[in-house]
């Protein structure tokens, strides 16, 4: 009698111990797949062991995380939907001005006055096909297939080369710039394609939105280079430091000369994707952008 007793005990004992192992066990699995993002102490333990103590605190991380990085891709979706929508906005309007010129060209009489016209209707087609240069420099900055061929590069005959680039845009403001760099043998290891479309992309926003000579001035310090472009901004066109490198920077009219925002962000990337960093520094009335990264040993 004795025996049969505590057979059924432990029997009972052992059966309460399964119901409560799997109600615990769907507990944990019920948090889990409604993502609540719950934190430890929000599950409870049946079972106050230190082993389902360690359970529910892993399971409430990882809800945790997930329920962060489903906010992001939310607030992701949203700012490129916005983006999407501004863009759309921004190549409309210069097509609707080209078409505007090309019907008033259509019907006028005078020859001078339609080439005029028309000129006007091929400066904006030109608006709408630098809109798009720079949304497809962005994509394929962006993509997470995109190769690097790393190699080692001279960083002053790259820089000249870019600049050599807008010598017709320098002449017509009459900028000269001021270069100097404290090591002109500076060599980095890049991906030359990257590291000129940085440079380009810098020295085209000063064109853009500067209002004084370029100055692109490197330094070196231990083993870090560093070559910062700069320049005066116009009174009007003091930037927030803080969102210059965010993508589709500003709204519709608050954009500048026609930037979608695009061309700071894509450079930023890129430095990232080649471990170098890009900041933006305001010097008083100076706009300065500093790029910097690891020096490659000379021979």
């Amino acid at each position: 009698m004795f025996y049969s007793i505590v057979g059924a005990s432990f029997f009972l004992g052992f059966f309460l111990a399964c119901l409560i192992y799997e109600r615990q066990l769907n507990g944990v699995a019920d948090a889990m797949r409604q993502n609540q993002g719950l934190e430890s102490e929000d599950l409870e333990v049946s079972i106050p062991t230190e082993g389902w103590k360690a359970l529910c605190r892993e399971a409430s991380a990882y809800m945790n995380k997930a329920r962060v990085a489903a906010a992001g891709a939310r607030n992701e979706a949203i700012e490129y939907s916005r983006g999407l929508s501004s863009l759309a906005h921004d190549v409309r309007t210069p097509l609707t001005g080209a078409k505007g010129y090309l019907q008033l060209a259509m019907g006028e009489c005078k020859p001078e006055v339609a080439q005029a016209r028309l000129r006007a209707a091929e400066r904006r087609i030109g608006d709408v096909e630098n809109l798009i240069d720079q949304l497809a420099l962005y994509v394929r900055a962006n993509d997470p297939e995109r190769k690097y061929e790393f190699k080692t590069v001279a960083l002053l005959p790259v820089t000249l080369e870019v600049l050599g680039g807008y010598e017709e845009d320098l002449a017509k403001r009459a900028w000269e710039p001021v270069i100097g760099f404290a090591d002109e043998a500076i060599l980095v290891e890049a991906d030359e394609g990257a590291l000129k479309r940085i440079i380009d992309n810098l020295v085209s926003n000063a064109l853009r939105h500067g209002n004084g000579s370029l100055r692109l001035i490197q330094k070196s310090n231990d083993n870090t280079w560093t070559l910062e472009i700069a320049n005066l901004i116009k009174g009007d066109a003091r930037p927030d430091e803080s969102g210059l490198f965010e993508r589709f920077r500003g709204e519709g009219t608050k954009r500048l000369n026609g930037g979608l925002g695009l061309g700071l962000s894509t450079a930023k990337k890129l430095a990232e994707d080649m471990g170098w960093t890009l900041e933006a520094n305001m010097d008083g009335e100076v706009l300065g952008f500093v790029l910097s990264g690891k020096t490659v040993e000379n021979g």
